[in-house]
């Protein structure tokens, strides 16, 4: 039956038209439903997300997207769907329908409602318009698109940025953005795309199909809109033009954006600051400039831009992809728009003139930036500071000193900069780059305009004249500082506070920070800060040459042609090249004595004139020529000390002190190029080598003015003029009178008399000058702030570590002129010459005899009174020598100031380092007479008898034991009196032995002194050593039975042993025999549970001494015993002798029952037991049996679930130390053993010998029923199990059971809800649980297919594909 509306599909006729838009419709409903979307009423709300809708049904298909409920099913496919009209629509593509055709134009369509919208396109009908632009589209939700554009409405926010978007579609494509996700892979270039439609763009980069030709000049192009956009060009087709002006464009965008100009439109306000703008775009990039948000990144360096063309452009820097290069100098750009401007350079095209000065440029920028001049604009202001600029870049960068932002930082340093240029201007200074070089010199530069005003210096010119008196300079800024310095006497700039007066602000600006104090320079490395910049640049050239290794390595060009010293500048170098030259141009008029410098002859004729004219000081009177001086001197009242020694931390008041200490850290290199004429002795100044020759030419210059007395050196006349002062006090002079002579002496020594006295709190002895009184108070304290370098030996007066380090060096200058005998001192040399005069004036009052030295002689009498008097701080004994108490103090503090140079070790004293140094030379020269062995002292040798006579005169009194020496007699006390007097100071232990305390103390410090010649192995102990050197040595004993080559001799007769089986030890208690005496010593200890030996690490205890040092072992990482084939190294010999088998493939063992071989017996017994199938080791809670006790232990782990085992980075815990180890694996990623077939690697050796099976067609496991066969015998246990039909792991939850317990635990995941899915598919981001169904789920992405068909070579994707393949086909069937 035919109704109305089939025939309304044919005559295509609408009756009901709305009033509103005229659109008809075929029935009544469906023009009130239309006319719903005039009136935009939505009555229907969704109760889950709020949502409206105008129709009912509407809203039902919209909450069906709310759940995950599929109800209808594709028969053929097994895709699933919301909704039936989408079923509908997707069962056309298994039927291949195409049931509706167009009568205009042919082409079909599956679906009725496509049809009506493709003829819409014939009809040339659009029937939804826009109600303010009139423009009209083809469907409906086309337009609520376009009313978008008028209303602004973006409903759909991005959650992460805040950004709003018109559709989901691009919502969707927007948060890609965030996540990084980018699932598409270009598979010749791995390159990834966010979007499939970019992939296939851009896949078709990679071809040379460009199928897309212009009719007219036959270009052709990989897209269509490339193509449409070029056709263009032919036609010249500018369609579009602009009302107003007349422009044309190609675009209807290009247009509409034009026109904004002309009607000042601006649709996109900022909500902040109300700017408007013409794009959306442009807004949007406006915004971040109030949030700051700077949504890319650079991976490398963190910086972030607003733009991604910004990070590109950024990128580049890193890359140092410089790809244009100018045709004409070859330099190299990164950007385009560089090289273009560059290239401006060379020609002389000058096209931006300015109108009011006629000056021009080559780029526009310029232009702009020079008419700001002329305006006098200053629209941009700072808001901190409220400075004014005239270009936006500047006031970014004068923001950033606000801000504290230093964008900029070097890769190397770290230090950071406002600007770029300022970053790689720095970092030429970590390179070295000069780029720049003179063609003259060859002398290179940084920047080009340090070479041309080096330039300036080969040409000699000068350019800049001065009016008045005709000098000439070569640089502009000379001159005009010229002019204003010395031709004018004006002073602008006035100073405030004070109000002195400068010629320049400069000096203005820097004498005000003396009234402040301030100190803006700081130095990068120590901290210090000053007032001028020049002042920070010259300090931190004091870097240079110390500890701080600064990176200013070339600050020193100019170099001395005669001493090779190096200078900072030139004019220094000129100063200092006068001292080499006796050139001495500036002469005395009174007293005729001449000065190389005119400073230093100004400073001279103020002597003359006793003119002081710096003021007296405030607080003792004295006045000074120089003003430095002055306050050099004001310091010593004040105790001020400013300057602070960088590396040991002391503290001087004058720079002059700090640079002379800085010696004594720094060990002054130079070289000693001044040479005495007489002993030819060197010296780095040649101040020292005037003072020096005073020796030979027996020179006194100084001379006391009141008794004519000469001295040799100051110091001494200071020391002498003493004496004249004490007679002052002796006599009746007044203060002043002494105070006048004191000071015009500058003495340390005060007189009592005095007003202004340092006195001593302690015995109350006065001194002028504070050091006076510091040196004196240190007699008091016992304070020795000078410390020798080498030894550490310490002193109060740093000129007494002079005469010590001869000790060190070596150094006798004082020669006896009799027998040649040199000495380090001179009173050495004093007391030596009284032995060739045999002078003793020193006697003893009671038994009479004489000594050369008073010191000796109080040596002496302390022999008769038995005076002690140097007693020990620490346990309360005396010595009658200083020395004696020196060395016992040792003792207590473990000092051992006395080191072998060869071999580093230390000694309290310097015989028992002569002693050592005897071991280090060949020479033995005390030789045994009974068996010939060396010694290198006589004591050893002794020693060594005693063995040979077997004599034991030493008996302990507690338990009779008898000993050869009496040292080994007091080690044996300590152990009945359990007595350890030496404790360790890290953590508290105690030892009987000293040894044993050095020994323990290696293993906190981890120290292995003990070096091996030929491989460079390093050990704690010598006796490890001697171990491992053992195996580097020739064996040269062979066994005539076996051929065995060994290392000594006594291991051969251990070994010849093994041959006769003879047992020669045997057991007093069991008659047990044994081969070596210590195993049968080792046996004896079982027969008893004494177990005296403790550990002193972990506390664990051992019958015999030789377990416990086996078992020390296992603390340390000492490996003694090396592979000589591989270099393999362990701790116990029996586990070398095991590998040792592996190189060899030695298998001694034999089974007598099928002749399998082994490399240990142990292995052998184990073996046997399968054949007796004897399980004597039995689980007390299930029954069960095993054949190893080690089978058992692993079984009872099961019962207790105990796992002592953690993981340290994952927490995770194991029942088994073997299991740990495996799984630290997966956290290292090593996997150490590697098949040797294919080359994969594995963690677990177990892994390996099962891959290898893959490799062999061999399947040894064989099932009894069946005769099926299996390369695994998991896989056989596996299949014995269907023919029981036993599956004896059941699940909990449903009873479903199970023949493997994996199965089942992948069975309990699917019950757990809230599993963890710690596996993602690395394309689409979906978590599994389990890593196979990653693998499985990945193929979806990678279109792997590795299951393939042998008969018809199909392939699939899945195993089960595959047998249900074989079912349909019955290839299964076929013969193979």
């Amino acid at each position: 039956m035919i109704t109305l509306s089939d025939k309304m599909n044919h005559t295509g006729d609408k009756p009901f038209r709305c009033d509103i838009c005229g659109r008809s419709f075929k029935t009544k409903h469906n023009l009130k439903q239309h006319q719903i979307t005039h009136a935009n009423e939505k009555p229907y709300t969704c109760d889950i997300c709020s949502k409206s809708f105008s129709k009912n049904s509407n809203l039902k298909r919209h909450q069906k997207t709310h759940s995950d409920d599929r109800p209808f099913k594709c028969d053929q496919c097994e895709l699933s769907f919301r909704f039936g009209f989408l079923l509908k629509r997707h069962e056309k593509l298994h039927t291949n329908s195409t049931a509706l055709r167009c009568d205009i134009c042919g082409q079909s369509y599956k679906c009725t409602q496509n049809l009506e919208r493709h003829q819409m396109i014939h009809n040339k009908e659009k029937p939804y318009a826009c109600d303010t632009c009139g423009k009209a589209f083809l469907r409906n939700h086309y337009l609520k698109r376009h009313k978008m554009n008028h209303t602004g409405d973006k409903p759909f926010r991005c959650d992460i940025c805040g950004r709003s978007f018109k559709t989901t579609h691009n919502l969707k494509q927007h948060q890609i953005t965030h996540a990084d996700e980018k699932p598409y892979t270009c598979d010749i270039c791995r390159k990834s795309f966010s979007k499939k439609s970019n992939l296939k763009r851009h896949q078709k980069t990679h071809s040379d199909d460009r199928p897309f030709k212009c009719d007219q000049c036959e270009l052709s192009f990989r897209f269509g809109f490339l193509l449409k956009r070029h056709e263009k060009l032919h036609t010249n087709s500018t369609a579009l033009r602009c009302d107003i002006c007349g422009q044309s464009y190609k675009c209807t965008q290009n247009l509409k954006r034009h026109q904004m100009i002309h009607n000042k439109e601006k649709p996109y306000p900022c909500d902040t600051c109300g700017k408007s703008f013409v794009r959306n775009d442009y807004l949007q990039r406006h915004k971040m400039n109030h949030t700051g948000d700077k949504p890319f990144r650079c991976d490398i360096c963190g910086w972030s831009f607003k733009t991604t063309h910004n990070l590109k452009q950024h990128q580049i820097t890193h890359a140092n992809e410089k790809p244009f290069t100018c045709d004409i100098c070859s330099k190299s750009f990164s950007k385009k728009s560089n090289l273009k401007r560059h290239q401006k350079t060379h020609s002389d095209d000058i096209q931006f003139k300015y109108d009011q000065c006629e000056l021009s440029s080559r780029f526009g920028f310029l232009l702009k930036r020079h008419e700001k001049l002329h305006t006098n604009s200053t629209a941009l202001r700072c808001d901190i500071c409220g400075q004014s600029f005239k270009c936006t870049q500047n006031l970014k960068r004068h923001q950033m000193i606000h801000n504290k932002e230093k964008p900029y930082a070097c890769d190397t340093c770290g230090k950071s900069f406002v600007r770029n240029d300022y970053l790689q201007r720095h970092k030429m200074n970590h390179t070295g780059d000069k780029p720049f070089r003179c063609d003259i010199c060859g002398r290179s530069f940084m920047f080009t305009h340090r070479l041309k005003k080096h330039q300036i210096t080969h040409t000699n010119e000068k350019p800049y004249t001065c009016d008045i008196c005709g000098k000439s300079f070569a640089w502009k800024a000379t001159f005009q500082q010229h002019k204003n310095c010395t031709h004018s006497d004006e002073k602008l700039f006035t100073c405030d506070i004070c109000g002195q007066s400068y010629k320049f602000k400069a000096n203005l600006t820097r004498h005000q920070r003396t009234h402040v104090n301030a100190k803006p320079y700081a130095c990068d490395l120590c901290g210090k800060s000053y007032a001028k910049n020049q002042s920070l640049k010259r300090h931190k050239m004091t870097h240079t040459d110390s500890k701080h290794q600064m990176t200013y390595t070339n600050e020193k060009q100019n170099v001395c042609d005669i001493c090779g010293k190096s200078f900072v500048r030139n004019d220094i170098l000129k100063r200092h090249a006068k001292v080499h030259t006796d050139d001495k141009p500036f002469s005395c008029d009174i007293c005729g004595q001449s000065y190389k410098f005119k400073q230093s002859i100004q400073y001279h004729l103020k002597t003359h004139a006793k003119y002081k004219p710096y003021a007296y000081c405030s607080i003792c009177g004295k006045s000074f020529v120089q003003n430095e001086a002055l306050k050099r001197h004001a310091k010593v009242h004040t105790d001020e000390k400013p300057f602070r020694c960088d590396i040991c931390g002391k503290l001087f008041g004058c720079s002059a002190y700090l640079k002379k200490h800085r010696k004594n850290h720094t060990k002054d290199k130079r070289e000693r190029v001044f040479a005495c004429c007489f002993c030819e002795k060197g010296f780095k100044e040649k101040s020292k080598l005037h003072q020096h020759e005073r020796i030979h030419t027996n020179e006194k210059p100084f001379t006391c003015d009141t008794c004519g007395k000469s001295f040799t050196w100051n110091s001494s006349l200071r020391k002498h003029l003493g004496i004249h002062t004490r007679q002052l006090e002796e006599s009746d002079a007044t203060s002043a009178e002494i105070l006048h002579f004191v000071f015009s002496l500058n003495l340390f020594i005060m007189p009592s008399t005095s007003e202004i006295p340092y006195a001593c709190d302690i015995c109350g002895k006065s001194y002028v000058q504070k050091r006076g009184l510091r040196l004196h108070k240190m007699t008091h304290t016992g304070e020795k702030p000078y410390a020798c370098d080498i030894c550490g030996k310490s002193f109060t007066q740093s000129n007494h570590i002079k005469p010590h380090k001869r000790i060190h060096t070596g150094e006798k200058p004082y020669t006896c002129d009799i027998c040649g005998r040199a000495f380090a001192q001179n009173g050495s040399l004093v007391l030596h010459k009284r032995t060739h005069t045999n002078d003793k004036p020193y006697a003893c009052d009671i038994c009479g005899k004489s000594f050369a030295a008073p010191g000796t002689l109080t040596k002496h009498t302390r022999t008769h009174t038995g005076e002690k008097p140097y007693e020990c701080d620490f346990c309360g004994k005396s010595f009658s020598e200083s020395g004696s108490l020196k060395l016992h103090k040792r003792i207590h503090t473990n000092e051992k100031p006395h080191t072998c140079d060869i071999c580093g070790h230390s000694f309290s004293q310097i015989g028992n380092l002569k002693k050592h140094q005897r071991t280090h030379n060949s020479d033995k020269l005390f030789a045994c007479d009974i068996c010939g062995e060396s010694f290198t002292e006589r004591v050893i040798l002794r020693q060594h008898k005693k063995t040979h006579t077997s004599e034991k005169p030493y008996t302990c009194d507690i338990c009779g034991k008898s000993v050869a020496l009496n040292g080994n007699l007091k080690l044996h006390k300590l152990t009945h009196t359990n007595e350890k007097p030496y404790a360790c100071d890290t953590c508290g232990k105690s030892f009987a032995r000293n040894g044993h305390l050095n020994r323990h103390k290696k293993t906190h410090t981890n120290e292995k002194p003990y070096a091996c010649d030929v491989c460079g192995k390093s050990f704690s102990q010598k006796a490890s050593l001697k171990l491992h050197q053992m195996t580097h040595n020739e064996k040269s004993f062979r066994c005539d039975i076996c051929g065995r080559q060994l290392s000594r001799k006594a291991t051969l007769r251990q070994h010849l042993l093994t041959h006769t089986n003879e047992k020669p030890y045997a057991c007093d208690i069991c008659g047990k025999s044994f081969l070596w005496s210590l195993c049968l010593k080792l046996h004896k200890a079982t027969h008893s549970d004494e177990k005296p030996y403790t550990c002193d690490i972990c506390g664990k205890s051992f019958p015999y001494n030789q377990s416990l040092k086996e078992h020390k072992k296992t603390h340390t990482d000492d490996k003694p015993l090396g592979c000589d084939i591989c270099g393999k190294s362990y701790k116990f010999a029996h586990s070398l002798k095991m590998h040792r088998m592996t190189h060899t493939g030695e298998k001694p063992y034999a089974c007598d029952i099928c002749e399998k071989t082994f490399a240990q017996n142990s292995g052998l017994r184990l073996h046997k037991k399968t054949h007796t199938n004897d399980k004597p080791y039995v689980c007390d809670n299930c029954g069960k049996a095993f054949m190893h006790v080690g089978s058992l232990k692993k079984h009872q782990i099961t019962h207790t679930n105990e796992k002592p085992y953690a993981c340290d980075i994952c927490g995770k815990s194991f029942a088994r130390n073997p299991y740990l180890k495996l799984h630290k694996m997966t956290h290292t990623g090593e996997k150490p053993h590697t098949c040797v077939i294919c080359g994969k690697s594995f963690a677990n050796k177990g892994h390996l010998n099962r891959h290898k099976m893959t490799h062999t067609d061999d399947k040894p496991c064989r099932c009894d029923i069946c005769g099926q066969s299996y390369k695994y015998t998991d896989q056989l246990n596996r299949h014995a199990m269907t023919h029981t039909n036993e599956n004896p792991y059941a699940c909990d939850i449903c009873g479903k059971s199970f023949v493997c317990e994996d199965y089942l635990k992948m069975h309990q995941k699917i019950h757990d809800d809230n599993r963890e899915r710690p596996f993602t598919c690395s394309f689409c981001g979906k978590g599994f649980t389990d890593k196979i169904k990653v693998r499985r789920h990945e193929r979806i992405h990678t279109n792997e297919k590795p299951f393939t068909c042998d008969i018809c070579g199909k392939s699939y994707r899945w195993s089960s594909s595959l047998q249900k393949h074989f079912k349909a086909t019955d290839h299964h069937l076929q013969p193979s």
